[in-house]
């Protein structure tokens, strides 16, 4: 038995890629309200400006005591705030897909939970 194929590592692009998230909803998930809603803001940009790069993947941890939103992210991907979405691990990451990265992008993108 053979098998013969062709696969492209491209460079590593951590220095070009910067994610941040932060909680928007004042107050402490310790003393949360039960059905309060928290807000949190993800903000994602590739910093080339000469050349884009292939899919890019966000993976966001969710706080064991919150609910994803999945309306609201049936609406982000709808309005193409990203590609694709898949939510895993018993509800406790939100994995964010782009087909690719152009040159200078930026999203900023609110989430919220419950």
């Amino acid at each position: 038995m053979s098998a013969t194929y062709n696969d492209l590592v491209p460079p590593s692009t951590n220095k070009l890629l910067n994610f941040s998230v932060k909680q928007l909803t004042a107050g402490s998930l310790e003393k949360g309200t039960l059905g309060k809603v928290f807000q949190y803001k993800a903000d994602i940009s590739y910093l080339d400006s000469q050349k884009g790069a292939g899919m890019t993947v966000a993976i966001i941890r969710v706080p064991s005591c919150l609910k994803v939103n999945f309306e609201l992210l049936e609406k982000m991907r709808d309005n193409a705030d990203f590609d694709m979405y898949e939510v895993r691990n018993n509800n406790s990451e939100i994995v964010l897909y782009w087909r690719q990265a152009v040159p200078n992008f930026k999203k900023s993108l609110t989430f919220s939970m419950i």
